[in-house]
């Protein structure tokens, strides 16, 4: 049921706002070099969608400014962390025996759990008054134990977009930055106030 309110105000968000995540999208693929600094506007954006806000273009350059600093310190710790990967992968697949094609499962792993942390943890970051890149990685594993199906369902539609883009670019080209951010957006905001329901049962 939760999954499902999820998925609903995630579409009622696209709809209200489509043209402007479209436009932002954009803005997030032609910069990739900016990347981080993108990422922070259209999540920040997204949240503002999600509180009922009306949303103007400056608000994603608005968030751009009072970000950047965060947005810089995630960008070199992913960038640190896809290097590592980067590397590793290659070098445990050269190497012919079942312990190495374990070790190559388990690194697989662990970055696609990483990645899904960080969609998370960009979603967190609107939410923290003194937002830091540790506090954010916390509550985003926090968020996972709390919605694993959730967080299984952003995998999948991570998939999804990424297997559509191989045949058509213009499905990341468009909307595949920005659908993914509204659902984290959503799955994060149901997270939260699931796990105050919970404890104001206790």
């Amino acid at each position: 049921m939760i999954l499902i309110n999820v998925l609903k105000k995630s579409a009622m968000d696209i709809y209200d706002d489509l043209l402007h995540l479209v436009f932002f999208n954009v803005i997030c693929v032609i910069s990739m070099i900016l990347l981080p600094l993108t990422l922070f506007g259209l999540f920040a954006t997204v949240y503002d969608i999600g509180k009922g806000r009306a949303i103007k273009i400056s608000h994603f350059f608005t968030h751009i400014k009072q970000s950047w600093k965060q947005a810089l310190i995630w960008g070199a710790v992913n960038l640190v962390v896809i290097f590592l990967f980067g590397i590793s992968l290659p070098f445990y697949a050269e190497i012919e025996a079942t312990w190495a094609f374990g070790l190559e499962i388990l690194i697989i792993g662990v970055f696609i759990y990483w990645v899904l942390i960080q969609f998370i943890s960009l979603a967190l970051y609107p939410r923290l008054t003194e937002p830091s890149f540790v506090l954010a990685q916390k509550n985003a594993a926090l968020i996972l134990a709390i919605q694993p199906l959730g967080v299984l369902l952003l995998g999948f539609l991570t998939a999804l977009i990424l297997l559509l883009t191989t045949f058509s670019p213009i499905v990341m080209f468009l909307f595949g930055l920005s659908f993914l951010a509204v659902y984290s957006n959503r799955l994060v905001e149901a997270a939260i106030k699931q796990n105050s329901n919970a404890q104001t049962k206790e």
